[in-house]
């Protein structure tokens, strides 16, 4: 237990540094969200551990009562990442913004439907529920990473951008934590259960090690290049959705949306053809 303490203990002292630094570099300003997820994850590990060493019964209800904080607001800095990155774009930012406003209603919906689905004797509702949106909030983190990697650069952004580090750190923790309780679900027992937390641990020290690089080096500017092309048809196309016709005809509007983008590019790419020809 001594060697879980300490990469407990090198944990915390990691996230409480890069807080610290975030804030002394005025960068919470610029992802208030993120601070306050990193904030709020350095005092819930400081009020679970005074916590475990009163009783089990105040432990419990300090982990679950943290842990839904937590995962709420890692869910809000996936709504920050995906702000600051359709920054340029301002009907795809709102595009988005909507987008997450029913993902957010069905991801409740799941978590309910899960906890009342859940075994009474086996676990209490309250705790399937955040457990659920916990491990659903994990697999957005994770996809985030993947939409970085295969969109970054149609958007103008290099792997040097902070959201790339976020995003990043974000995927490889969440990732580490599906792993965990997959494995401590079919392999049951101390030692297990012993290794899989030192390997969470790791990862937390290790997203905080590339959150700590990617907020200290200098940021590149956002570039402008001809690859934005067809993002700059998107976001013409969906200005039409953002702000002509409103939530009652979302899913028109998308279908249309898509028509203007395809039937402006077939008419460049024709265009092209003849001034070629």
């Amino acid at each position: 237990m001594t060697l879980l303490y300490s990469f407990w203990f090198a944990s915390w002292l990691a996230s409480a540094a890069l807080v610290a630094f975030i804030y002394k570099k005025k960068l919470h300003r610029e992802y208030p969200i993120f601070a306050s997820y990193l904030l709020a994850c350095v005092l819930a590990d400081v009020i679970n551990y005074g916590a475990m060493r009163a009783s089990y019964k105040f432990y419990y209800i300090t982990y679950w009562a943290t842990a839904a904080v937590t995962t709420l607001m890692g869910f809000a800095v996936l709504h920050e990442i995906f702000r600051h990155i359709f920054r340029p774009y301002e009907s795809l930012r709102t595009f988005g913004s909507t987008m997450f406003r029913w993902s957010s209603l069905v991801l409740l919906m799941i978590g309910f439907v899960m906890a009342l689905s859940a075994a009474p004797t086996t676990q209490n509702p309250i705790t399937s529920f955040i457990f659920t949106i916990d491990r659903s909030v994990g697999l957005m983190q994770c996809g985030l990473v993947i939409f970085m990697y295969l969109f970054a650069r149609h958007l103008g952004l290099a792997e040097g951008h902070r959201v790339f580090g976020i995003s990043i750190g974000l995927g490889l923790t969440a990732a580490v934590h599906l792993v965990a309780i997959t494995m401590r679900s079919r392999f049951q027992g101390n030692p297990s259960a012993y290794a899989l937390n030192i390997m969470y641990m790791t990862a937390c020290i290790t997203s905080t090690v590339i959150w700590f690089v990617y907020m200290y080096r200098q940021e590149p500017e956002r570039r402008r290049a001809t690859v934005l092309e067809q993002t700059e048809n998107w976001n013409y196309a969906l200005s039409a959705v953002t702000n002509g016709n409103g939530d009652s005809a979302f899913l028109p509007s998308v279908v249309d949306t898509v028509e203007k983008v395809l039937t402006k590019r077939a008419t460049s790419i024709t265009s092209e053809f003849k001034l070629r020809g």
